[in-house]
Order: C-alpha cells, then structure tokens, then sequence
C-alpha cells in the first residue's frame, strides 16, 4: 500500500489484527518512491508503480527492494497493468 503523498513511503502489510498494527502487522516499509494519484499493481511476485513525474517502479513484494527503476518521458496519473504474463505502465 501506499499513502497518497508525493513520493511517499510503500509498505505491506499482514492483514488481521486490532488497534494501532504498526508495531505487529508491517512486514517491510521502503521510505520513498510511492506513487501519489496511480495506483500500485503486484503482479507474479514484483510490485508496479508509476509516479506522476514519470518514474516507474519495479520493487520485490516480499521485501521491498527495488529492482529496477526508469524514466520515462512525460507526466503521468495512469496506474500500471497486469495480466496474462505481461506487466505494462
């Protein structure tokens, strides 16, 4: 998930539980990178996003880690698809 800032902190968490979960349910928080308007897809084990100044994201979904990461041409408030093997931003 992320939270709607401009280049917010990412983060998963474990679902279930009750009260304040920050302490219990995080799996992994990355500081920055997250998108502000589109939204985050995972797709076979990898998380996409696009942020409005045209950076896509291709980062573990087991931990976060950033695996790559371009630049693309242009602004952009459109969210990243996925389906049938391909991934496409």
């Amino acid at each position: 998930m992320s939270r709607g800032y401009r280049n917010s902190d990412y983060l998963a968490l474990r679902p279930g539980g009750k009260g304040d979960v920050s302490g219990s349910h995080v799996l992994w928080r990355t500081p920055s990178g997250a998108s502000y308007v589109p939204s985050i897809v995972v797709y076979d084990g990898l998380i996409y996003m696009t942020n409005e100044i045209g950076v896509v994201t291709c980062a573990d979904a087991k931990t976060g880690t950033p695996v790559w990461r371009r630049r693309l041409d242009g602004v952009f408030f459109g969210s990243p698809v996925a389906g049938d093997g391909r991934s496409t931003w």
